[in-house]
């Protein structure tokens, strides 16, 4: 869900400048939905995603670091503390993060761990020797 932006590895996504694109991937999300906990990669801006979708009034969602964002219905759900991200590797694309928050259910009081990242990717490039990971 890049916003028209060069992607990390120096491809343009010009299928999805401006809003040219999401429509479809909104679509898409609408067709399956509606989901309690969004977790997206490659995406810069999580508010037009979830706004596009219609998410606005009942998700709340974060913008994390390294294109990922994520969300959860509010309704639903409470959150037991802040969105939180912490670096956990890096590859040939850069650094990689997870992100993540606690949740408790509404219905039930059921905890909730709710985490996304996107990658680290392995190959020749990457460090992938745990110096982050934990």
């Amino acid at each position: 869900c890049m916003s028209g932006k060069i992607r990390p590895h120096g491809q343009s996504c010009p299928q999805f400048a401006g809003d040219k694109g999401f429509h479809a991937i909104w679509a898409k999300i609408k067709q399956y939905g509606p989901f309690d906990l969004v977790g997206f990669q490659e995406c810069d801006d999580a508010a037009k995603m979830f706004n596009g979708v219609g998410y606005q009034s009942t998700h709340t969602w974060k913008q994390g670091p390294a294109d990922i964002g994520m969300g959860y219905d509010k309704t639903k759900f409470d959150a037991l503390g802040d969105f939180n991200s912490t670096q956990v590797e890096t590859d040939q694309y850069g650094p990689r993060y997870i992100a993540w928050i606690r949740l408790r259910q509404k219905d039930g009081g059921a905890n909730i761990f709710f985490a996304n990242t996107h990658g680290p990717l392995p190959g020749p490039h990457g460090s992938m020797d745990g110096k982050h990971g934990h």
